[in-house]
């Protein structure tokens, strides 16, 4: 069996950020299958972050379009990052938002269980 290259390391140690990098890298080459990257391991190439790597199946294609969407209409997404970069905060909230969009009835149940007091969600906003 081939070994698999992880990439290259850009935060080396035991700090929280080497930790999540060396995950994120693993998850690139064994879980993605993803041979290429950028610059660093962690980081997907431009080709694989077009295509929505970036974000959860099977939502993908959702969440990509969700992303250009907010990117078209100014409203402060680094496009390159959140679909490159495999610990983007960005992309993180993406890949939560979106489903949950998705699925008003689950999204009223997830807050409520986080904050309580939350009955329905309407397109607006959440009723309280």
């Amino acid at each position: 069996m081939d070994e698999i290259d992880e990439g290259k390391v850009y935060t080396r140690g035991k700090s929280f950020r080497a930790i999540a990098e060396a995950r994120a890298r693993k998850y690139r080459a064994e879980k993605l299958c993803l041979k290429d990257y950028d610059l660093y391991g962690h980081v997907l190439t431009v080709k694989d972050g077009e295509k929505g790597k970036n974000f959860l199946l099977p939502l993908q294609e959702d969440i990509l379009r969700a992303v250009k969407e907010r990117q078209a209409i100014g409203k402060g997404v680094d496009f390159a990052r959140t679909s490159k970069n495999l610990l983007s905060s960005q992309a993180m909230c993406f890949n939560l938002f979106v489903p949950l969009n998705r699925d008003k009835q689950l999204a009223a149940k997830l807050f409520n269980f986080l904050i309580g007091g939350i009955d329905s969600y309407t397109k607006r906003r959440m009723q309280i």
